[in-house]
């Protein structure tokens, strides 16, 4: 089986070389999200990823017009839905999961998977402080018995034990769901077991870059500075190139 896997990659996988762009957190500053596209435009991308947060609330013509500058790239774009996109227009506002169908109906699939040019691509939902009930089942069905190189993307980060440390730093909760909620932790082992193939997560969220590596080895990229306010003075505003070649990739951060 094995082998028929590993036939299967090197016919589909792409002989040359090839871009996706990858942005996250572009929220009410619409100027940095313009700039972003424009730069995006003078490239070549077979595909972009929105890692959610893509206005400050559920605005559905917000929406639209994130929607129609995306377009003026002219290569399909695929959505994360984010915290944001959950919450009232209000001065307080709430946290309403109801908005999940109106993202749905304009940006497709909450969760979804692809697979281009001998890759795997799986966008999840961590919008919310726990992993939605259901997903779970879809997940596993999605990730499990693959054998071909996968990229995550979502827009919180992977729930992981708080006694693990990725480097020096701690994986701070504000980055990720609540790993004590059982269904965040199914989702962790989900991940754990398929690590092999799982070469890199995206998410966003957390307004700043950050490169990081999982305790089971998986590249951990952090890409939140799309437009939203940046965590620190020394942190930018930026979105991603990704180039990737056979079961190669590179990650190049273009600064805004």
């Amino acid at each position: 089986m094995l082998g028929f896997y590993a036939a299967f990659f090197l016919a589909f996988s792409s002989p040359n070389p090839w871009n996706f762009a990858v942005i996250g957190d572009i929220q009410a500053r619409p100027r940095i999200y313009r700039k972003a596209i424009q730069q995006m435009q003078k490239n070549s991308f077979d595909f972009g990823v929105n890692l959610g947060d893509i206005h400050w609330c559920a605005d559905k013509r917000a929406w639209k017009r994130k929607l129609q500058l995306a377009q003026l790239t002219q290569f399909p774009w695929r959505w994360v839905i984010g915290n944001h996109e959950l919450w009232t227009c209000q001065t307080r506002p709430r946290m309403l999961f109801k908005y999940r169908s109106d993202f749905v109906r304009l940006f497709g699939p909450r969760i979804q998977s692809w697979i281009h040019k001998g890759w795997k691509f799986v966008i999840l939902d961590t919008a919310s402080p726990y992993i939605p009930k259901g997903d779970i089942l879809q997940i596993r069905q999605i990730l499990q018995n693959q054998q071909i190189p996968t990229m995550i993307f979502a827009h919180r980060g992977i729930p992981i034990p708080k006694s693990f440390k990725i480097g020096r730093r701690q994986y701070y909760s504000s980055m990720g769901p609540l790993y004590h909620k059982k269904r965040n932790r199914q989702l962790w082992q989900i991940i754990d077991k398929n690590r092999q193939w799982i070469k890199v997560i995206f998410h966003g969220h957390y307004h700043a870059y950050r490169r990081y590596v999982f305790p089971n080895g998986i590249l951990g990229i952090c890409s939140g500075g799309g437009g939203g306010t940046l965590q620190r003075k020394s942190d930018f505003y930026h979105w991603l190139k990704i180039r990737i070649h056979k079961h190669q990739f590179k990650i190049e951060v273009k600064k805004l």
